[in-house]
């Protein structure tokens, strides 16, 4: 149910502190995610290559499996390419896969993204984005595969299948739903959105996700029509398990559920909003960054309401559980050895190329707009 930045298990220099690492497995921690160098370079070191990562790993499993039998699961944002992966190929972003219209290409791109992932050891990618951005205003329209429901829905089908063709790695779609409507532009505003347009702009994405056998999804930071996505019943359990049959396991996006206290206002403190989210939503994993107090809050609740939340938190770890199984990581708890070789290798800067030229896309210079005469000024905003 909980998973945690893995900075909050690291020293300074960006090495493994055993000792935090050992209190998160005293407290039944399930999951780390992101790299300590997503924010830029620690010191002189700007990331991990895969056999790092494999080392990190292993010490983390090793320590965890003294106090459980369950493999813990490592998440990482690899979104064009093993992004984190020191050696890995990068591939364009998605708006750039996207100006491509080629399947085959961006299912290749996934396979292979897939592939320096699990080199790393890490089972769990955090991707695909597909979103329908609304606003071009929006700071992630980079990130999504474009505005056309059908391009989205097509490209994310053959990426969830790239990534997951050797049954070792999870997709992860995101996020779930709604989350690039802002009308604003400003990240995480509010959404207000019609039924139909729900259904039939941002929904399509998503069930091409599902349908292509996603093992995972995330959900939004925001509200959709007055209600926070982690207190959402209708968008989080009537449509995304009823309607369209997903059964794998959903994570939070980043401090969502603290999110309902101190940023949507809705939750009288934490404890409530841990409260409101079992009690409303089907969310199996949260996404807590340093703040372990909700497993604590979670156990209070167990205790001062007797078994009211017991079936659905069974329900969670029947799902988390059913994923360690399927990617296998009870007899690999880290995958991956037999592929650290190829990271980077020829074949993928061949695909890599080949996917960002056809990505380039041929303007009209209507009117002559280019060049820029010497003389003219500009007025540059945003």
């Amino acid at each position: 149910m909980t998973q945690v930045d893995i900075a909050t298990v690291l020293n300074s220099d960006s090495t493994l502190n055993a000792t935090k690492v050992e209190a998160m497995a005293k407290l039944h921690v399930g999951s780390y995610l992101t790299s300590p160098f997503a924010e830029g370079p620690v010191g002189s070191k700007a990331g991990w290559t895969a056999t790092e990562w494999r080392a990190l790993i292993t010490s983390i499993q090793l320590i965890h499996a003294k106090h459980s039998k369950h493999p813990i699961l490592y998440g990482l944002d690899s979104v064009h390419g093993a992004n984190y992966v020191t050696n890995a190929v990068m591939f364009p972003q998605q708006i750039n896969a996207a100006a491509s219209f080629n399947r085959e290409l961006v299912r290749d791109m996934g396979d292979v993204t897939g592939r320096d992932t699990e080199a790393a050891g890490i089972p769990w990618i955090f991707g695909p984005i597909l979103d329908v951005p609304t606003s071009k205003m929006w700071a992630r329209v980079y990130e999504t595969f474009g505005e056309d429901p059908y391009v989205v829905a097509e490209l994310g089908r053959a990426i969830v299948r790239g990534l997951q063709d050797n049954h070792t790695i999870a997709a992860c779609f995101k996020h779930f739903i709604g989350y690039a409507a802002t009308p604003t532009g400003r990240d995480r505003d509010p959404v207000t959105l019609s039924d139909y347009d729900l259904l039939n702009y941002h929904m399509p994405p998503f069930v091409a996700a599902i349908d292509a056998g996603a093992l995972t999804g995330m959900m939004g930071y925001m509200s959709v029509n007055g209600k926070p996505m982690g207190v959402n019943h209708k968008l989080l359990v009537k449509l995304l398990r009823h309607d369209l049959a997903f059964k794998g396991m959903l994570v939070t996006d980043w401090a969502v559920i603290n999110d309902l206290h101190s940023f949507h206002h809705v939750a009288a403190s934490d404890r409530d909003a841990v409260r409101q989210t079992l009690s409303h939503t089907s969310i199996d994993m949260s996404m807590v960054a340093s703040d372990t107090l909700f497993i604590n809050h979670t156990l209070a609740l167990l205790n001062e309401e007797n078994q009211l939340h017991v079936a659905r938190l069974r329900e969670s770890v029947r799902r988390i559980t059913a994923l360690k199984l399927c990617l296998n990581l009870y007899e690999v708890p880290v995958p991956g050895k037999d592929v650290v070789d190829l990271v980077g290798d020829a074949a993928s800067q061949r695909l890599a190329y080949k996917l960002a030229s056809e990505s380039i896309v041929l303007l009209q210079n209507v009117n002559s707009t280019l060049p820029i005469a010497v003389s003219s000024r500009i007025f540059l905003t945003g």
